[in-house]
């Protein structure tokens, strides 16, 4: 147990032992999703932000990877990037939206609308309209839209996250990527 993590538990005010750089709130949920579906208690010992263009993580990452960051920190590049010094890369292949959208199946997307409280034909309906969008970044507010004022994009996202990261990565990828983190922070321990 570290000083940081102890004192998170203490004075119930969060001492992250490690900050997680990814490209945006997208790529954040995806990655407290697989944290979460493995290894719940490591969420409460990182931070995750959102810091913009796979550059600027890149960067982050190869300064972390030097010691020049001020604390531990470790960059998560999407699965359409390259691995990096200082960086890992989320399951898959593609940006997170065409990555998630992709991987669920019929079953899947059935266990997200009962997640959001929706019927399925409504959402696989929603779903398909969104796709036909050539920018995938707008496919999940698509969806939501569809859906109606009372289910936001963000609600949709943590919804079709969660259910991907359960149901559609591959285990032995999900432990993988998490065990990286891990071990980033058993490193630095």
């Amino acid at each position: 147990m570290t000083a940081k993590f102890a004192m998170s538990l203490m004075d119930d005010i969060d001492h992250p032992e490690l900050v997680l750089f990814c490209e945006d709130d997208y790529a954040g949920t995806l990655i407290d999703a697989l944290i979460n579906q493995e290894d719940p208690d490591l969420g409460r010992r990182v931070e995750i932000l959102a810091v913009g263009a796979a550059s600027t993580v890149t960067t982050l990452g190869s300064l972390a990877a030097a010691g020049r960051l001020p604390g531990v920190s470790l960059g998560v590049l999407d699965a359409d990037q390259r691995a990096q010094d200082g960086c890992v890369v989320l399951p898959g292949s593609q940006a997170p939206e065409k990555e998630v959208f992709d991987a669920l199946d019929e079953a899947a997307w059935e266990t997200v609308a009962r997640r959001l409280d929706v019927r399925a034909g409504e959402l696989l309906q929603a779903v398909d309209d969104a796709r036909q969008i050539d920018n995938h970044h707008a496919w999940t507010r698509r969806v939501a839209e569809h859906l109606g004022p009372r289910v936001r994009t963000d609600r949709v996202w943590e919804a079709i996250a969660a259910v991907w990261a359960k149901d559609a990565v591959d285990p032995q990828e999900r432990a993988s990527f998490v065990n990286s983190i891990q071990q980033h922070l058993a490193i630095q321990s």
